[in-house]
């Protein structure tokens, strides 16, 4: 016997009565009590993340009652389906009858990809002498796992004892028996993946900034940390010789001694005379505190200084 479909109402244009008034849900982060009894339908609802709710008339919090249950109304036409039967149903009317399909999850599978050929791209342009730790056969591309590895290590921050867990080995595993050739056991081995990944995109990002057809503007901002260590993070804006407008990180360093103008500086210039890029500067972009008004005036001092050295070694 075929399973019974989705649960459907009959159009509610056609029955005036069949909904109440659309009721609209106080968020819980505010202070305002709501006019709903605690035990009503709305104030029992999770959030809605699915991308249908998007399609409905009014705004995605919006509920349609009748009697005990909500229901989504289709924004395009009369169609309504119970919501406790779950979103694909819904999903699939949107996609069938009104061509609408949820835009995010197609992003986010096209930036998985080009993810992935990212990876791919910097592993063949930093190739090196992978160890093989088994003998086994394998589809995997070490350099590919190399730089995917990394790159969620750092994104995520993730401990690099991680790789040492045999658990977290034993998923790896279950996906790809052959993840145990090319992913090492010891913890310093991926400290050293990361050091190698740090290089090659520092040198990146200074080809980048040296070939830059604009000025390089910075944004500069110093604060305390939750261990209570100064870091002065820095970030260039400029335009590539492609025309395109990037911006990059150049540094999150921890402040040394004081908080002096002169200090962050000093930091400062050291960073722009590690890019090479001391005749480029441009403007700079910070708050307004009086330490940073200190720090431009020692910056202007230190960059004519800098040139001069420069234009008399050339």
């Amino acid at each position: 016997m075929a399973s019974p479909g989705p649960e459907s109402t009959v159009p509610s244009m056609l029955d005036p009565d069949m909904f109440v008034e659309p009721q609209v849900l106080i968020p819980a982060s505010t202070t305002q009590q709501s006019t709903q009894p605690t035990d009503s339908i709305a104030s029992k609802k999770r959030p809605r993340t699915s991308f249908v709710w998007k399609h409905m008339p009014g705004p995605v919090n919006t509920i349609y009652t009748q009697g005990k249950y909500v229901y989504w109304r289709c924004q395009y036409c009369p169609r309504e389906y119970r919501e406790s039967g779950g979103t694909a149903f819904i999903a699939r009317h949107l996609r069938t009858e009104h061509n609408i399909t949820d835009e995010e999850k197609e992003q986010r599978a096209i930036s998985q990809q080009l993810s992935i050929a990212s990876a791919f791209r910097h592993g063949e342009e930093n190739q090196k002498k992978h160890r093989r730790l088994d003998s086994s056969t394998t589809t995997i591309n070490p350099a590919t796992l190399e730089q995917l590895f990394v790159r969620w290590i750092s994104r995520c921050s993730v401990p690099f004892r991680m790789v040492e867990y045999s658990e977290f080995r034993d998923l790896l595993f279950f996906l790809n028996p052959g993840i145990n050739t090319w992913l090492p056991t010891d913890h310093h081995t991926i400290t050293n993946w990361t050091l190698a990944a740090y290089k090659s995109e520092k040198q990146l990002v200074q080809q980048g900034l040296q070939s830059a057809q604009s000025k390089i503007h910075f944004t500069v901002d110093l604060w305390t940390s939750t261990n209570s260590k100064a870091l002065l993070g820095i970030i260039s804006h400029y335009f590539a010789d492609n025309g395109d407008l990037r911006q990059s990180v150049l540094a999150l360093r921890e402040l040394e001694g004081r908080h002096t103008g002169d200090n962050q500086a000093r930091l400062i210039m050291r960073v722009i005379e590690e890019y090479g890029i001391a005749s480029k500067v441009g403007y700079f972009m910070m708050d307004n505190a009086e330490n940073n008004e200190t720090m431009m005036r020692a910056l202007s001092s230190r960059k004519l200084f800098l040139l001069k050295i420069v234009v008399t070694n050339y």
